[in-house]
């Protein structure tokens, strides 16, 4: 966020710039600083990896038991890594955690942990 000063008109601005969580495309907004501003909420949540279909579909289990399946990643660069790796790993019979980022509906898996022992 950067502000400019009191214009000609005698409102001063506020300029944000933002980056998609989940597409990675750059967004910009240009807003009268008096104005109030929505944020997501966005929460983090970390899942057991159970499978890893052939249709890049990935089962997890939540803490409670309940699962639910998710796609690979596949938006930007770093996500197209994190499939790769996430689906090396599992070849390998590793045991894993994602961490899935939730916000405005959407789910999106944002990292891994690969457990040792």
């Amino acid at each position: 966020v950067s502000t400019s000063k009191t214009g000609n008109h005698g409102h001063a601005k506020c300029h944000f710039t933002g980056i998609d969580i989940f597409t990675g495309r750059k967004y910009e907004e240009l807003v009268p600083s008096t104005l109030n501003c929505d944020v997501p909420r966005v929460t983090a949540v970390e899942y057991s990896v159970l499978d890893i279909s052939d249709q890049r579909l990935v089962e997890v289990m939540a803490g409670d038991g309940a699962t639910k399946h998710l796609r690979l990643p596949t938006s930007t660069e770093y996500d197209e890594k994190l499939a790769d790796q996430l689906v090396a790993q599992f070849n390998q019979g590793s045991n894993m955690i994602v961490v899935v980022t939730e916000a405005m509906g959407n789910e999106k898996i944002s990292s891994l942990k690969i457990i040792k022992g």
